[in-house]
């Protein structure tokens, strides 16, 4: 029968091989039949497992080297001549099949492919014979040696085109740099030439304006007839005006609050006052008698404010007159 066959490539390092055989134990996956070949660096492992597609993508998904093929599986009696008698056994089905399908058949391709696979068995078998009839594991051994060789071979040329394709890749990186800055010098010179490009623009408009002004005879001239006179004194604001109009208006206001304050004023100083809050009669009343001392103390202070007034009005009409 044909079966499926992994072959992973270990490093001849300790845990390797637990690490595959743990991984794949963990997922539930049986393995049926194995084989190992390694050398003092590396080595190939095979299975023949229950799942192989989900193996294959498992150990892949973990960084293994992992490689999938058809091997022919098939009992061989424990006799000199056990591989060769199968061997006659096939190239008779394969006759009797050519017979009856076209050689694209499947059955025809699977026969081809088993005889071939068996013929490089049996052409060593007649030597295994002289030499070792009763030991046909050196046969078998001799066969996995080789096709752990052919696996190696094609490892090794995998692993070329690897260091091919990072050799590239670090080519293109080394390269970026240098058309990054290009690309950096190209977008400078597009900007400068963009704003030469705005200001060759700019000054066509302005050409082109004034050639139409000429050419309508549109454009006028100014002659200075007279020059300009320097004022004397500001126009406004009228500073006299606004000193007066203010002087009036805080006179009028501090009578209006002296005649509020006097009105709402509750205290009682005369007959008036007292006739005003009650309908009793006055017996009497006694006058303000001022002695000397108190009239020209009275006159003194009122001079002093009538002065201190007059001096500020006249300070603040010289101020806005010579201002």
């Amino acid at each position: 029968m044909i079966l499926t066959q992994i072959s992973v490539f270990l490093e001849n390092k300790k845990g390797r091989l637990a690490e595959v055989t743990s991984l794949i134990a963990r997922q539930g996956i049986n393995i049926r039949a194995l084989s190992l070949a390694d050398t003092a660096d590396f080595g190939i492992f095979r299975l023949i497992v229950n799942d192989p597609g989900t193996a294959e993508r498992l150990l892949k998904d973990r960084g293994f080297t992992v490689a999938k093929n058809e091997v022919v599986a098939v009992e061989v009696p424990d006799r000199p001549g056990g591989l060769a008698g199968i061997l006659a056994t096939l190239q008779g089905q394969l006759a009797d099949a050519r017979v009856r399908y076209t050689p694209d058949h499947p059955d025809v391709k699977r026969l081809e492919r088993q005889i071939e696979a068996l013929a490089a068995r049996a052409a060593a078998e007649p030597a295994a014979v002289a030499t070792a009839p009763n030991n046909p594991a050196y046969i078998t051994v001799k066969s996995q040696i080789e096709a752990t060789q052919r696996e190696l071979s094609a490892l090794q040329s995998s692993a070329n085109r690897a260091r091919s394709q990072i050799y590239q890749y670090e080519s293109g990186f080394t390269a970026a740099p240098g058309v990054e800055g290009e690309y950096a010098d190209l977008t400078r010179n597009r900007d400068v030439l963009q704003k030469q490009f705005t200001d060759i623009q700019a000054k066509l408009r302005e050409a082109d304006i004034a050639r139409n002004l000429e050419s309508e005879q549109k454009g006028e001239r100014f002659t200075q007839i007279r020059a300009p006179s320097v004022p004397q004194r500001p126009f406004s604001p009228n500073r006299l005006g606004i000193i007066l109009l203010g002087m009036i208006l805080g006179g009028a206001l501090a009578v209006g609050a002296a005649a509020l304050a006097e009105s709402s004023d509750p205290t009682v100083r005369g007959v008036r006052d007292l006739a005003s809050i009650t309908s009793l009669p006055a017996i009497g009343a006694v006058p303000l008698m001022l002695g000397k001392d108190d009239v020209r103390r009275q006159w003194v202070r009122r001079s002093s404010y009538v002065l201190a007034l007059g001096a500020a009005t006249v300070f603040v009409v010289a101020s806005a007159v010579f201002a």
